[in-house]
């Protein structure tokens, strides 16, 4: 299992503090996000941040940036997502994945989905064709509330026509109440990188448990958890991916409450979980304990 670091503990003040974390916890890739030395466009600070992780022996796998298209006039975003290509072409990533329409909410006004595909298309097309000119792959990944699901999804892709990759998050369709293992089941061929996360729900009909809870499309209230104490079926998704022959990164994405012990709690869950779906998947034992490590 090729583990990455996504969102790094809170504690972090630096990402020479983040690439020890994943030293110590022997994961073997860093991904990158605007945060810490890179919370400005910088092409030079994302060099040296490149440069020192892989002098710790990591790789490099993908930089993320959350950007919000939706709006009526992006293009000062699709400027700053351009400004993040040259930035992850200088970090050496082969991948950019940036969101588009951000908002877990539809609050962008009377919007339909279909005229929020003609404001993101567009510009999506624009980021993918800079992206590609400089040896870099778009990916996109199930997020928010309108480019989500594996209807809309599709949707987004059809119109898009271009070579896209898949970033597959686990646990970003549940926000429109959809198992991942189905939006995997249907992309599973174009599938470039997995988010790992997890989310505790609860039902509509219970009260609101106030701050800190999502909400999902059809009302069910949800909690960033550590990886394996929420409702996201790790090994069937891992299994799912085993069996597609996928054989890319698995990043970890924790932004709930904590810091290093439930990153760390979530590493070994997810090491256990692979190594069980590797077993699942009728793959050897040796072979599954040794891509678990």
């Amino acid at each position: 299992m090729k583990l990455s670091l996504f969102s790094p503990p809170a504690s972090c003040t630096s990402y020479r503090q983040v690439i020890d974390f994943c030293v110590k916890n022997r994961l073997e890739g860093l991904e990158l996000f605007p945060m810490l030395e890179l919370a400005g466009y910088d092409a030079q600070a994302a060099r040296s941040v490149a440069q020192e992780a892989r002098e710790k022996g990591l790789t490099l796998t993908c930089c993320s940036i959350g950007m919000d298209l939706g709006g009526a006039d992006n293009s000062a975003q699709i400027d700053k997502l351009k400004q993040w290509v040259d930035c992850t072409a200088a970090a050496g990533a082969p991948y950019i994945h940036h969101t588009l329409a951000l908002s877990l909410t539809k609050n962008y006004g009377p919007v339909t989905f279909r005229q929020m595909l003609d404001r993101l298309i567009p510009a999506a097309r624009t980021v993918f064709d800079y992206a590609a000119e400089r040896g870099i792959q778009c990916l996109y990944e199930d997020q928010g509330m309108y480019i989500n699901g594996t209807a809309h999804f599709g949707a987004f892709l059809d119109a898009l026509d271009r070579p896209a990759g898949v970033c597959l998050d686990v646990g970003n369709c549940l926000f429109v109440d959809e198992p991942p293992e189905k939006f995997a089941g249907e992309f599973m061929p174009l599938v470039r990188h997995v988010h790992l996360k997890d989310y505790i729900v609860r039902p509509a009909w219970m009260p609101n448990p106030g701050e800190g809870w999502y909400v999902s499309a059809a009302g069910n209230y949800m909690l960033e958890v550590t990886m394996g104490h929420g409702a996201v079926n790790f090994e069937t998704v891992f299994e799912l991916l085993l069996r597609s022959g996928y054989d890319g990164w698995y990043s970890l994405e924790y932004f709930g409450a904590g810091d290093v012990p439930e990153q760390e709690q979530s590493i070994k869950n997810v090491r256990r979980y692979y190594g069980n779906a590797c077993a699942r998947a009728a793959i050897s034992g040796t072979a599954g304990l040794l891509a678990a490590k």
